[in-house]
């Protein structure tokens, strides 16, 4: 009987570490950010015009906040600037323009891409995209 239970304990432990490792790749595909580049297809942005774009999405307030039902865009010249969020748009020009200090932000999209008279997308924290593409 000792021997019985000993066996049984080992298969149910086996079956729970089965579906314990089992699940950990999907939550974390689930999980993974988004990819900040650039699109070589879409060429011949100017730096200037998406900086006007940027800058008329219509901020507000006194913390420069950006909102609207959905994604909000603005065309200048060969450029249309986009902010995307999950839900409706609230965020600030701040965390658009660096990602509050952080590596990111429309700030480093023109320098990475749009410099160079590309599109691009990067993702800013909140999980917003700010994308910029021809107008």
């Amino acid at each position: 009987m000792a021997s019985f239970n000993l066996r049984i304990r080992t298969l149910v432990a086996t079956v729970i570490l089965i579906l314990i490792s089992s699940t950990s790749p999907v939550a974390s595909v689930a999980l993974e950010r988004r990819q900040d580049m650039c699109n070589p297809q879409v060429e011949n942005l100017t730096p200037h015009d998406c900086n006007v774009a940027f800058y008329n999405l219509g901020f507000s307030g006194e913390n420069k906040m950006l909102r609207g039902p959905g994604a909000v865009n603005m065309n200048s010249g060969t450029c249309r600037v986009i902010v995307d969020c999950p839900g409706q748009t609230s965020v600030s020009a701040g965390r658009l323009l660096n990602n509050v200090g952080t590596p990111g932000g429309f700030v480093q999209l023109q320098n990475v891409c749009t410099s160079q008279g590309k599109a691009g997308q990067i993702f800013v924290e909140g999980g917003c995209q700010v994308r910029t593409e021809r107008a």
